[in-house]
Parts: C-alpha cells; sequence; structure tokens
C-alpha cells in the first residue's frame, strides 16, 4: 500500500504529488508515475475552478508466474 497527496491543478491535471505513507518503498516511484497521469473533472466552487487536495491510497499485489 502506498499513500500519497495530490494536488489537482484547475483543468483537472495533477499538478504535485508526494508520498505520504508507504509500505515498501520500491513501489513509490510506479505509484507517483500512475498519479501523475490520471485527470479529474475540475472542481467548480461559485462559478471559478478551484485547485483542490486529495488523499490516494494505492494497493499492490506481486503475482508470480511460473
Amino acid at each position: 500500500m502506498v499513500i500519497l497527496e495530490a494536488i489537482v491543478d484547475r483543468d483537472g491535471t495533477v499538478a504535485e504529488v508526494k508520498v505520504l505513507r508507504s509500505a515498501n518503498t520500491l513501489l513509490d516511484r510506479e505509484a507517483l508515475i500512475a498519479v501523475r497521469q490520471w485527470r479529474y473533472s475540475p472542481l467548480v466552487l461559485n462559478g471559478q475552478r478551484e485547485r483542490f487536495v486529495l488523499t490516494v491510497m494505492l494497493s499492490f499485489s506481486l503475482e508470480i508466474k511460473s
């Protein structure tokens, strides 16, 4: 599990992302790469687009193929 904090810009793109907590630091880079690619609908308050902060929890599972 990797827990991240992301700041989403006014256009819905992820502007910043950082790791808050991680069970295995080997997965941090991949989690950051994944979340930076996400796109959101812009948050509109009083007719204005606003930045917002969200917490993302990613769970990874490793599959071993023989």
